[in-house]
């Protein structure tokens, strides 16, 4: 399960929000539930479930926005297209 395996990770990422097993019961957390896609599983939630929802979506896009910022290109042929050079892709 995808809370067991990342955990501890996302703990060390956002300790003012730690996902804490023994405060969070994830059995009162449907499988499914969106705003958008399952409104009766996510309107079946309480204020503070649906914070908790969001916190960690909002963390999850945090996370992913810090990896992508790390991602850096060194000189590959699309970079060299971007600048300018439009025989980058040829061999």
């Amino acid at each position: 399960m995808i809370f067991e395996h990342y955990r501890d990770e996302y703990n060390k990422a956002f300790p003012a929000w730690p996902l804490n097993p023994a405060l969070v019961d994830r059995k009162r957390f449907p499988a499914t539930g969106s705003p958008y896609t399952d409104a009766a599983n996510w309107n079946s939630l309480s204020a503070a479930d649906k914070e908790i929802v969001n916190r960690i979506l909002v963390n999850y896009g945090k996370a992913i926005e810090a990896y992508l910022r790390k991602l850096v290109s060194r000189n590959a042929p699309f970079d060299r297209f971007v600048a300018g050079d439009r025989n980058a892709n040829q061999p």
